[in-house]
């Protein structure tokens, strides 16, 4: 598109193209000819997913002006358009690790992912740290760059994780966005699961059906609905697994003994009926 065609939709475009890009490649389902839905298969995903960040990095990289509240502007230059792209981009890489059997292609998706990390936080700090001067849409932003670290499973990084969700929280609870809320304390959940704070973990998923705001987001949005009952699924099972380990200890520790003469261990066997 050319600036002389429509500059005022130049940055729409862009946006929506963005967008568009995400929607047909990020996705791990298609349509085949008989237009059923299908998943992808890993390799084409992945595929999908390089050529997805090949093409964000070259909007990043775009020289098309357009006019904003009557100011002409070039989006290279626009910060909301950057914020965007760059969120795109860290949400291929949290769907393209799981995808990569080479090391080296792993550890070269997480550099690069954590240097945009650090360019979203770059321009978000422009804003300064009072919440009321801060962009809506920050919540939506840091909770990208919390669930890229949480897709890397680096445990150095879950202390500063579970920071960055709580920035989040507190933003998007000071300008009532209850999606970036949910998002938030999904993103809470897992990182403190990670890290063994089982306890805290559920705290954040009941908080999530917590009040009717939460719930008609959730009544809207089915998948994060899903995603917190299989959060809360896993909870129950690994909770389980810790009352029979701990049964197993307190039998073991009743029938294990030290034999007086040789010192060696000796074991009580027991029926139950």
């Amino acid at each position: 598109m050319n600036d002389s065609d429509n500059p005022g939709s130049v940055f729409h475009d862009s946006l929506v193209e963005a967008n568009g890009l995400l929607y047909l490649l990020v996705n791990n389902d298609c349509f085949n000819q008989d237009d059923e839905r299908m998943t992808k298969e890993p390799l084409i995903h992945a595929r999908d997913l390089e050529n997805a960040i090949c093409r964000y990095q070259e909007l990043l990289g775009d020289k098309r002006r357009f006019f904003e509240m009557g100011i002409l502007k070039k989006t290279e230059d626009d910060t909301y358009f950057k914020l965007v792209c760059y969120q795109q981009i860290l949400k291929c890489y949290k769907h393209i690790l799981p995808l990569t059997t080479k090391e080296s292609d792993r550890e070269k998706y997480i550099k690069d992912g954590v240097d945009y990390c650090h360019d979203v936080f770059q321009l978000l700090n422009v804003y300064g740290e009072k919440i009321e001067d801060q962009p809506v849409r920050n919540s939506d932003f840091m909770n990208a760059v919390g669930e890229f670290h949480l897709s890397t499973n680096r445990e150095e990084k879950y202390s500063e994780v579970e920071k960055i969700f709580s920035r989040s929280l507190d933003h998007a609870e000071y300008h009532n966005l209850a999606l970036y809320q949910l998002e938030a304390l999904l993103g809470l959940a897992d990182v403190c699961s990670k890290s063994g704070k089982n306890d805290l973990s559920a705290t954040h998923l009941e908080y999530c059906n917590s009040n009717e705001s939460f719930l008609k987001v959730l009544r809207q949005q089915p998948d994060i609905q899903e995603r917190i009952s299989i959060r809360i699924q896993n909870l129950q099972n690994k909770r389980r697994r810790y009352h029979l380990y701990g049964l197993i200890i307190q039998i073991l520790s009743l029938t294990v003994k030290v034999h007086p003469r040789s010192n060696c261990i000796v074991f009580k066997t027991y029926c139950f009926i």
